[in-house]
């Protein structure tokens, strides 16, 4: 047993769930849902296909602890942002830095991110249904996210305008300019420019005067 408490049996089982999910990242986002193996996964990682099954008793149990721990993560940072301030610029000013971020140091999930947003509010054909865990953080994301446009329009920084529009618009357009902007990958001297564009190309139609001038 180590100093943690975690003996050397759960840690190597932990760095071996790591290394398939690791795996499973790259391909999916290389390869797709459909078209990756679990085979393709654990030779990816460097294991004998049957010891991924020890780990992930299916490709759609892989895919929806790999959607779980990515978006966790992103959510769990997103929630900090909405709880540090209740000013409507600096959240919206942070949410855009912390997407940025995130995103620049997870491309491949980036790319099954976009896949998976598209296909839930396009309606089109899911991989497969993402746990409902992620589903219920999704929706307290958005709606964390309306209840800052809102209060921006209460305070006059906002134009006025249907919020449900607004963080349509800002999911869509901020998707677009970090596909764009990250794909070729970034250093870290190039995420505040990239982040201060963002922020410039979202907040461009709905920041009034009077929250330019704050």
């Amino acid at each position: 047993m180590s100093d943690d408490g975690v003996s050397r049996k759960e840690r190597d089982r932990l760095v071996r769930e790591s290394d398939f999910l690791d795996s499973a990242e790259s391909l999916f986002a290389e390869m797709g849902f459909y078209e990756t193996s679990m085979e393709d996964v654990a030779k990816r990682a460097e294991y004998a296909t049957g010891t991924i099954y020890r780990y992930f008793e299916s490709k759609e149990t892989l895919y929806h602890a790999l959607l779980l721990r990515k978006g966790r993560q992103y959510f769990g940072q997103t929630q900090v942002v909405f709880e540090k301030s209740n000013d409507p610029l600096l959240q919206l000013r942070g949410l855009i830095c912390c997407k940025v971020a995130f995103f620049a140091e997870n491309w491949d999930f980036l790319r099954i991110y976009m896949t998976e947003l598209a296909a839930k509010t396009g309606g089109s054909a899911r991989a497969c249904r993402p746990p409902q865990e992620l589903d219920d953080d999704f929706e307290n994301y958005l709606s964390n996210l309306r209840d800052v446009f809102v209060r921006g329009m209460k305070a006059g920084v906002f134009r006025k305008l249907n919020p449900d529009h607004v963080v349509a618009a800002f999911i869509g357009m901020s998707n677009e300019c970090l596909q764009t902007s990250l794909a070729e990958g970034v250093s870290g001297d190039v995420l505040e420019e990239i982040e201060m564009f963002v922020f410039d190309f979202v907040s461009g139609g709905i920041v009034t005067e009077k929250g330019r001038s704050v």
